[in-house]
């Protein structure tokens, strides 16, 4: 009695017929038992969601979207099933149909295994090339750093097209070290990554990171540059607008830098208009100063120092302040004269 199971679908529907690669459509049918096998007895057959070109169905050559499962039998005819189903990004615009696949895994042996697939028609729009990836607002602060040091780093990733954020794989926003402002993933320096839950209902996200500048960076002028999208998860429109730059400055560093001897210096006010004053433990004893502009260049230097730097004579922007204690342990400030 058992070759006299069948199992097909009937009702199948989908809405809506017209959807854009990464979109997502509902889709729902009825999963039919003909037999003589009750419920109890019959393994729950499984429904298959296919994507296909036709309406013959292949699971080589078809996409898979999903299952269910029904438990049904000669005492419980059918199951109404309903589901979620994403078309996959990428997806070429055209004609396409719907498969659903009866006993798709085929635990039932059947009567007739020819009338397992029922169909609807959908359209794939190419919409989904009306997706884009850009940056704005980017900053970074401060624009001036020494090799080794960091560097805070925001902006906004945004996304411009009709797919929603969760039919939307988030996109990477990549940060760069670069010599111009122009993108090379293969000589501009990684720096680190975010990612940025966005689509139609959510166009942008905030994004911030602190990063470091490698050792060994020559001084001189740099970009951080904003990569969005930066490992091609989205197709887009224009691939031409992913890169945003903030300029920086990369200075020289401090050689031997005394980490002990810093712990003891405290300087103030930071920002200074005019004087900047610190204090210092009696552990150590500070021979010398020296002022260094934004570029690296010695502008100043105080031998014998009191508890006072006088910076009036300074136009407005970044400095760094080195002391030299007089067992020639060294330690460097940056400060903002405004």
């Amino acid at each position: 009695s058992s070759n006299s199971n069948d199992i097909f679908v009937q009702n199948q529907a989908v809405t809506p017929t017209s959807v854009a690669p990464g979109g997502t459509i509902d889709a729902s049918c009825d999963q039919y038992y003909s037999g003589n096998t009750p419920d109890a007895n019959l393994e729950n057959p499984y429904l298959g969601y296919y994507l296909s070109t036709n309406t013959s169905f292949s699971s080589s050559s078809d996409t898979y979207l999903g299952e269910d499962s029904s438990g049904i039998g000669s005492d419980d005819l059918y199951d109404t099933e309903s589901v979620t189903l994403t078309i996959p990004t990428g997806t070429s615009p055209g004609t396409y149909y719907i498969l659903f696949v009866a006993d798709y895994t085929n635990l039932i042996s059947e009567t007739n295994e020819n009338n397992n697939v029922a169909f609807s028609q959908i359209t794939v729009s190419g919409s989904s090339s009306s997706n884009d990836i850009f940056v704005q607002n980017q900053a970074v602060t401060p624009t001036s750093v020494a090799p080794g040091g960091t560097i805070d780093a925001s902006c906004d990733q945004y996304y411009s097209g009709n797919t929603p954020d969760a039919n939307l794989e988030n996109p990477y926003l990549g940060y760069y070290l670069s010599t111009n402002t122009s993108f090379s993933s293969s000589s501009d320096t990684y720096l680190g990554e975010d990612s940025s839950g966005i689509g139609s209902d959510d166009l942008y996200d905030t994004e911030s990171v602190t990063l470091t500048i490698p050792t060994g960076t020559s001084p001189g002028t740099y970009y951080i540059l904003f990569v969005a999208d930066y490992t091609n998860l989205i197709s887009e429109t224009n691939e031409n607008n992913n890169v945003a730059f903030s300029q920086i400055t990369v200075v020289n560093g401090l050689n031997n830098e005394d980490f002990s001897l810093k712990e003891n210096i405290t300087i103030y006010p930071n920002p200074t208009s005019e004087t900047l004053y610190y204090t210092i433990t009696n552990i150590f004893e500070i021979n010398k100063i020296i002022v260094h502009n934004e570029l690296g260049q010695i502008i100043k230097t105080i031998n014998n120092p009191t508890n006072t730097i006088n910076l009036n004579e300074l136009i407005k922007g970044v400095y760094f302040i080195d002391f030299i204690s007089s067992d020639d342990k060294r330690a460097r400030f940056t400060i903002l004269k405004n």
